[in-house]
């Protein structure tokens, strides 16, 4: 056998992506609201083609996307437009030769209520929205790629939080080649999905019928770097401590050559076809943005991370156990993201070898001889993209990490770095496995993996009129302990649920929902308002109460009816003092019910002793100024 491999293929492509961090989803308001498109254009600045095709071809690592350095902000860029409640919307359009873009923030700060959307030029495409949920520590975030030469980002901030927000962009990435992200002979819209070859076998085929459990700690990665963005694949892995650290392994290749920026990284999980067959249309996924590089070694082409955003309590996550006995598995099992594309399933039915040669890689890079298990697979393929997937053996321990070889459809050979030579290999913190995947210093030779709940209670109930009839696109911000913890909408029957949490004392709720001053409000309302003040008629509910006491100083009075005469004659697009909704629970208990003119409601309401789930969290949603309850609730 050779003790040299020439010209192997490393398995990192770079290419553009569409970026779904999780969001509230809805349309941005210039979608549905009669607003004039705007009248200008930042031009991203071109690509230098001839320096990139140089750079690629030194770089055997495919790219397909480059950064461009920009300095855009809300304030020097960019377009607001007032609207008629005093809410406003700033608007940036990007225009390239590009054939999608993606953005890169390194001040990202959502207040509450405020949303931001990213959308092709064609508005076909659209991410978002993005809320205060999603504000990072670290200020730094990215949304994208949307498809076409065009790109359009648009914030939404409420008048209570008018000049809170803030951001700032420092980096646009231009797609500029889609040879392998065409789908059916068309640019893909989530870019990666369906371009893996046909001979790949999905992750829920019946050959994985036995590693349904295992595939819930792979995820695939979006690596961003300096020069651009690619695709590799990693895995959860479990400690001695088991404690939940989410430390992924992958391939050290997916960032050597170039500077990565750790903290950009996003790990998509449960990116996986319902059943064999390939779907017509992408599925969702959860990622989680950021991370820190714990270990890594080029020797052993492996990297160790730690993810920073928290596990959503969603879902549970599984983390994968590993061997580091110099031993050959008798079977080997791949779980990856070929070319970005769904998760997918490879597997060597025979033992694996230890090559005995070093390998020359197509960067110029050398691995050291028994550093990497040889495997030729018998069901599957993989390709750039499936780099960094684990190695499982036959007792379902990750033994490597995938870094390259020759992809093909029948017998494809490839190379992984060996866990075992990982473990202690460089002797230190930073170029081994060993001190954090065994925290407690135990010497263990192997861990299972393990399931790590975080959550998993739900807080479900529904948003209704005083009549009982739902209330739609109502948003619900969830505290715990005071802090924004998660943020969702009512459907259109005024239903909505917070899934996945974990049990606390400290949970409250408050709610928000927009639309004109004027739905509901008229001269009926006027009428009834001053027969309660004449007491010829008294407003004896208590919703009728909170709708009619628009200035909230607790007395129904000329000053209410004044307000409310200002809206009906569009001399004041929004009520200066309450809220377009007020919201109370259906059960509230109000402090004196016989005289409910001094009815005083919180704007955030506790949850309660939450130690199971709780499925009928009602509120009731009163629209100010309107009296009467004749409001439309979509």
């Amino acid at each position: 056998m050779n003790n040299k491999i020439l010209s192997l293929t490393i398995l990192l492509a770079l290419p553009f992506l569409v970026f779904a961090q999780s969001h509230i989803g809805g349309q941005p308001i210039s979608f549905t609201q009669k607003i004039d498109r705007l009248q200008q254009a930042e031009r991203v600045p071109g690509l230098d083609m001839a320096k990139i095709e140089r750079e690629d071809a030194q770089n055997p690592n495919r790219r397909f996307a480059a950064a461009t350095a920009v300095d855009w902000s809300m304030e020097n860029n960019g377009q607001w437009t007032e609207l008629p409640n005093g809410d406003r919307i700033w608007r940036l359009e990007m225009q390239s030769d590009a054939l999608g873009l993606a953005v890169f923030y390194d001040v990202f700060y959502l207040p509450k209520g405020a949303t931001l959307y990213m959308y092709n030029g064609e508005r076909t495409q659209w991410k978002g929205g993005y809320t205060a949920v999603n504000n990072p520590v670290s200020g730094r975030f990215w949304t994208g790629f949307t498809t076409g030469t065009t790109a359009v980002l648009e914030y939404y901030e409420p008048k209570a939080v008018r000049g809170e927000g803030q951001l700032h962009i420092y980096r646009v990435d231009q797609a500029y080649d889609a040879s392998q992200f065409n789908r059916n002979g068309e640019l893909a819209v989530s870019f990666g999905f369906g371009t893996a070859d046909a001979c790949n076998v999905n992750i829920n085929c019946s050959e994985a019928d036995a590693w349904q459990t295992e595939k819930q700690g792979i995820c695939r990665i979006i690596v961003v770097v300096t020069a651009g963005t690619g695709f590799c694949t990693g895995s959860l892995m479990n400690n001695t401590a088991e404690d939940a650290t989410p430390y992924i392994l992958s391939a050290f290749h997916c960032q050597d050559g170039y500077t990565p920026e750790w903290d950009m990284f996003r790990f998509d999980f449960n990116y996986e076809s319902p059943d064999c067959n390939n779907p017509n249309i992408a599925p969702s996924f959860t990622s989680l943005l950021g991370s820190e590089l714990k270990a890594g070694r080029q020797e052993n082409d492996f990297i160790l991370l730690e993810v920073t955003e928290d596990l959503p309590t969603n879902q549970n996550f599984y983390f994968n156990g590993w061997n580091k006995d110099a031993g050959v598995p008798d079977s080997t099992v791949l779980i990856h993201h070929a070319s970005g594309d769904i998760q997918k399933f490879s597997k060597d039915e025979d033992a694996a070898t230890i090559f005995q040669g070093q390998i020359n890689w197509d960067n110029d890079v050398t691995t050291p001889a028994m550093h990497h298990f040889e495997l030729f697979l018998d069901i599957g393929t993989f390709e750039p993209g499936s780099s960094g997937c684990p190695f499982f053996d036959e007792n379902r321990h990750v033994v490597g990490q995938l870094h390259g070889g020759n992809p093909q459809c029948t017998n494809s050979k490839t190379w992984g770095g060996r866990f075992a030579l990982s473990w202690d290999g460089g002797g230190s913190s930073s170029t081994r496995l060993s001190d954090w995947l065994d925290p407690l210093n135990t010497g263990a030779m192997m861990q299972d993996g393990a399931f790590f709940p975080v959550g998993g209670n739900s807080i479900a109930g529904k948003v209704q009129n005083e009549g009982a009839v739902g209330l739609a696109d109502v948003t619900l911000y969830l505290y715990d302990s005071g802090t924004l913890s998660d943020s969702t909408t009512s459907d259109a029957t005024g239903n909505y649920s917070f899934d996945g949490l974990a049990l606390s004392n400290n949970y409250s709720i408050s709610l928000q929902k927009g639309g004109s001053a004027t739905n509901g409000v008229s001269v009926i309302d006027l009428v009834k308002i001053q027969r309660h003040i004449t007491t010829v008629e008294s407003l004896e509910a208590p919703w009728k109460v909170i709708a009619s006491n628009v200035s909230a100083d607790q007395s129904i009075s000329v000053l209410d009816v004044i307000q409310i005469r200002r809206v009906i004659l569009s001399l004041d697009a929004a009520f200066a003092n309450v809220e377009n909704w007020q919201f109370f629970p259906s059960d509230y208990v109000f402090a004196n019910i016989s005289n409910p003119i001094a009815l005083d409601l919180p704007t955030h309401f506790g949850v309660g002793d939450f130690t199971t789930d709780i499925n009928n969290l009602n509120f009731v949603g009163v629209k100010s100024g309107d009296a009467d309850g004749d409001a439309a609730v979509d």
